[in-house]
């Protein structure tokens, strides 16, 4: 891979870990996983991760690696934040902050769309990440299909998701899909 290419695919990860924290996400794996599927569909094509349908929603084997080198790398940390629950990721202040600042351009391009996602996505947890990252996937694999059979499909998926949590899933997918074109942030 181009090292300038990593560079703006790690100085994107840094800046989404940030913002999520600030948007008071827990900024798990799964969390950084389910946004940054989020935000390739969103057209940033820097995030060109392989992604499948995994045990809670669209997971990428290659981010998750790239995760451990950056953490390797002393760019993020895991801080265990509660007993009960897995590690959050953090930027580290130095290492990661001064890695940041160095590679700003490729993140003020993308900002818009970030800042769309990251307002989305916020605080949400896994179960409601998992729901609406897996309703997005089965939307870019089934573009004709109506809203209806996509909620099927994510329930036949994914049975411990209801019907109706599907169709509600599919249709906050829609509506900030529909949001994002109209502010010129989604591709067309």
């Amino acid at each position: 891979m181009n090292p300038a290419h990593q560079d703006d695919r790690v100085s994107i990860i840094l800046d989404l870990t940030i913002k999520l924290k600030q948007k008071g996400s827990w900024c798990g794996e799964t969390h950084i996983q389910k946004t940054a599927f989020i935000l390739k569909s969103f057209g940033v094509d820097e995030l060109d991760y392989d992604f499948i349908l995994y045990k809670h929603g669209p997971y990428s084997f290659e981010l998750h690696s790239e995760l451990a080198i950056v953490r390797n790398a002393n760019l993020i940390s895991l801080v265990v934040l509660q007993d009960r629950y897995g590690p959050s990721f953090e930027v580290t202040e130095i290492w990661g902050t001064r890695f940041l600042e160095r590679h700003q351009e490729k993140v003020k391009r993308i900002k818009k769309k970030v800042s769309f996602v990251v307002e989305w996505v916020g605080d949400r947890d896994v179960k409601s990440l998992e729901k609406i990252a897996t309703a997005l996937m089965i939307m870019s694999e089934n573009p004709t299909k109506t809203a209806d059979a996509r909620a099927q499909i994510l329930n036949r998926l994914k049975p411990h998701i209801s019907l109706a949590e599907a169709e509600n899933a599919t249709k906050q997918v829609e509506l900030k899909l529909d949001e994002a074109r109209r502010q010129k942030i989604f591709p067309q």
